[in-house]
Parts: C-alpha cells; sequence; structure tokens
C-alpha cells in the first residue's frame, strides 16, 4: 500500500515539526519570507487522508517511492490534490514520474524531481504563493464576470424575443396584399435598420376606381418610432363617419392631432404624405407633411411634385393646416413615395467611414435607374439588389421605405371587321 505524504502550509499551523529535518530548514524559508509554516501528514496517521480547510495556504505532495508509474498517486492524495485546486492553492509535487502519471488531471501545478533541494523547493513555493492571491482574485473575478454574463445574456435572449414579437406585430398592421386597378400597380420596399421600423405605409382602394397611398416616417429609428407607428396605424382613416372619402390634408390633419395628444418625455415627431390617385385618368390629390416630395420617373427624366404647400412635421404643432395639391400620373410614369433613409443609403464611393452614412443625392440616380423597366416588382427588385451591394450595407442607419406605382399605358385595341 502506497504511503503518500502531504504537506500543507497553513495560517494555523504550529511550531512543532516532529523532529523531520526536511519540514525543519522548509518552515525555517517559509518563517523568513513571513509565510505561514506547515504540517506534514502520513499514511500512518490517524487522521489520514487530511482534509483542506479555509486556512491552506499550499500544499506540497511527496506520492511514495515505491509507487508505479501507473499508479504514482493513491486515490487518496487524488482527493487532497483536488480539493487544494478547489480553492486555487498552489500545489507542488516532488516526483521523479512524468508529470501526467502525478498531477491528477489538475492543470497549473509544479512537479518537481524528487531529490529538488528544500531551498529549492521552498522558494518555488513562495514564488507560487506570492502570486496565489492575485491568480485567486482574478478567477473569483472570472466567475463573477461569467455569472453577469450569464445573466446579461438571459436578458438579451429575452429582449430578442420580445422584439422579435414586436417585429411581427409590426408586419402585421402592413397591407397583405397591394392594389391595382385599371392598369395602376404598385409594389413596397420595406427594411427597418433593427428589428422594428419607424416607418409605416398603408395603401388600399377606397373605391372602385379611387386608391389611396400612405407612408410616414416617425423621427428616429427603433422602439420608440416604432411605437408612433403604431399609434398612426390606429389613427389613419380615410373615411368619414358618414362613409365620405376625405380628402389627403383632412386626413393629414386627424393624423397630426393624434399626435400631439401623445404623452411624451421628449420631442417626438413624423413626416407624412398621404394621397389618393384616380386609377382611371392617374389624377393625384395628395397632402404632405414635412416630407420627401415624390418623385415621377418618365422615360427620360426624373421629376420631384411640388410641396411648396406642404405642412409641418406630424405631431409638433396642434393647430397645423395640411393643404391638399394635385398633380397627375400620366401613362407610362412611374411614382415614387419614400422615406429619408434613403438619402444615406448609397454612400459616395471613396469617402473614410466616418463619412459613410452621411446624406447624399446618390439614390437619385438609383432612382432613374429603375424607369427603363416599367413594372413596380421588377423596380423594387432592382432597388433592393442595389442597397444589398452598397458600401457599408451591412450598417445599415435609418429605416429604408418605397413605394411604386406605376400606371400602364392603355394596350392599342384593334377593330375586327
Amino acid at each position: 500500500m502506497q504511503e503518500d505524504r502531504i504537506l500543507i502550509l497553513s495560517k494555523t499551523a504550529g511550531t512543532h515539526v516532529d523532529g523531520d529535518a526536511w519540514l525543519i530548514e522548509f518552515n525555517a524559508g517559509l518563517a523568513e519570507a513571513g509565510l505561514p509554516l506547515s504540517t506534514l501528514h502520513r499514511f500512518a496517521d490517524e487522521a489520514w487522508p487530511p482534509c483542506i480547510d479555509g486556512n491552506a495556504c499550499g500544499i506540497v505532495v511527496f506520492p511514495s517511492e515505491d509507487a508505479t508509474p501507473e499508479s504514482a498517486l493513491a486515490e487518496a492524495t487524488r482527493e487532497v490534490m483536488k480539493q487544494a485546486d478547489g480553492q486555487d492553492l498552489p500545489i507542488v509535487v516532488l516526483s521523479d514520474h512524468q508529470p501526467r502519471a502525478v498531477s491528477a488531471g489538475i492543470v497549473g501545478l509544479t512537479v518537481l524531481p524528487s531529490n529538488t533541494s528544500v531551498r529549492t523547493t521552498s522558494a518555488v513555493m513562495r514564488g507560487m504563493i506570492s502570486s496565489w492571491e492575485m491568480i485567486h482574485g482574478l478567477r473569483m473575478q472570472n466567475e463573477v464576470n461569467g455569472r453577469l454574463i450569464e445573466s446579461v445574456t438571459e436578458e438579451i435572449d429575452l429582449m430578442d424575443e420580445e422584439l422579435q414579437s414586436a417585429m411581427l406585430v409590426q408586419k402585421a398592421l402592413l397591407p397583405r396584399t397591394l392594389p391595382s386597378s385599371h392598369g395602376m400597380s404598385m409594389a413596397a420596399f420595406w427594411r427597418p435598420s433593427s428589428y422594428v421600423s419607424g416607418d409605416f405605409y398603408q395603401a388600399r382602394m377606397l373605391d372602385e376606381n379611387r386608391m389611396g397611398v400612405f407612408l410616414a416616417d416617425a423621427a428616429g429609428h427603433g422602439v420608440a418610432s416604432a411605437l408612433m407607428t403604431m399609434i398612426m396605424a390606429k389613427s389613419f382613416e380615410p373615411r368619414s363617419e358618414d362613409g365620405r372619402i376625405r380628402t389627403p390634408g383632412e386626413v393629414m390633419r386627424s393624423l397630426n392631432d393624434a399626435l400631439c395628444q401623445m404623452e411624451r418625455s421628449r420631442s417626438r415627431f413624423a413626416t407624412g404624405l398621404y394621397m389618393t390617385i384616380d386609377c382611371r385618368d392617374g389624377s393625384l390629390s395628395y397632402s404632405t407633411a414635412g416630407h420627401p416630395p415624390p418623385m415621377i420617373l418618365g422615360s427620360d427624366r426624373i421629376t420631384a411634385m411640388n410641396i411648396e404647400n406642404g405642412g409641418p412635421g406630424l405631431g409638433i404643432f396642434e393647430d397645423s393646416e395640411f393643404e391638399t395639391m394635385h398633380g397627375r400620373l400620366e401613362p407610362g410614369q412611374s411614382l415614387l413615395v419614400y422615406s429619408d433613409g434613403f438619402e444615406q443609403a448609397f454612400p459616395i464611393p471613396d469617402v473614410p467611414d466616418e463619412a459613410l452614412h452621411l446624406p447624399n443625392n446618390a439614390y437619385l440616380r438609383v432612382f432613374k435607374s429603375l424607369s427603363e423597366l416599367g413594372d413596380p416588382g421588377a423596380m423594387i427588385e432592382r432597388l433592393e439588389t442595389a442597397i444589398d451591394a452598397r458600401r457599408g450595407s451591412l450598417r445599415q442607419k435609418d429605416d429604408l421605405t418605397l413605394l411604386c406605382l406605376h400606371h400602364a399605358e392603355a394596350s392599342a385595341q384593334i377593330e375586327v371587321a
């Protein structure tokens, strides 16, 4: 049976060393350095194996001299070493076996030859003890950090789940299908900068000939802006109580009143545009609230619609007036209604990273390139491709929304006699 010995440095160790010369010299080295003394525990002791308590400061292990490489440590010795390792105590093993045979699966202990001098062993232990408090403190802090990270991760997962749900709710507020009538068709592009968007749109047939189209952009982006879109979704009503189709100016005034009634700790507003379109002849009635002007795409030019009589942003002034303006979308032309995020969507080539998202007019060239397609779905597809291919596409700074309407030219009719 193996007779391992274990030396335990302890704050409560006495001065009695039982006549062991090695231990006397070892403790003398510890005493010179002002370190706790040690007590030697042998296999023959009544209290074998010893227990590592809170006063222990380190251990030195002497495996039995007649131990084989296959069982260089007794099982009880391994358990004591694991107790010490569990408390991050310094461990020195004096043995001529390979380190793997006497490590007990512990990483970070020190294995010295069995004939290492007492002075050297003492010096090694003193060095390990001097760094033990720092290492122990770092490990304890690491454990605390691990628990904090776990807690934060749980909160992030919960927040992610809630934002995913919010995204689904917001998507449910958008039209599932887009209207078309008398050769007037449309498609939409909607891309939040994060989970939820401050952009909101609606499109529906008001009667068999007229279409209503609304787009709003709440200031900023994220959750606060998304909450504003929900208020606008609830308040958007293109018909009066008696069923009459309201003018664009009336619709915008109603939305402004709803947003002005919000209780908010800081300024929150939205820009917006609402228009009605007579699909038979392309005549437009529209009203704006601080929103970018819609663009009409012809075969050879892009033209901004007149918004000179537009009103201020929604939710700023309670008594704001919103004029109803008029225009026309000719056969063969397309109409683009969009949020201001496109002013940052296409960075100018060779600009430094810090200027990547500065507003510019590069989006107008992209809009102009859509005119040759003549199909709203194809236009949106090309626009999406251009956005995905741009520099910085993975760091989208603002929500992007664009509604594309196309007034198809009437097909020539052939009379058959």
